[in-house]
């Protein structure tokens, strides 16, 4: 996932990134970490997710996510 950052991340730094997807009623919560920055943008991947934010980006975006379960 890429996203624009206001503040400084290091590669290899995790956080806990808060987003929603539409028809969505929660926010989804995992654990990331800096894979890939650039001036403004990093790239990360999901360190932690449950499997029902798997399923929940899975129909969302049609692709299958590869990550750790939560």
């Amino acid at each position: 996932m890429l996203l624009e950052t206001p503040v400084p991340l290091a590669v290899g730094e995790e956080l806990e990134l808060e987003f929603c997807l539409p028809d969505n009623p929660a926010p989804l919560k995992p654990r990331v970490q800096v894979v890939r920055k650039a001036a403004r943008s990093i790239g990360v991947k999901f360190v932690t997710l449950t499997i029902e934010a798997r399923e929940s980006i899975r129909q969302f975006t049609g692709v299958k996510v590869k990550a750790s379960v939560a």
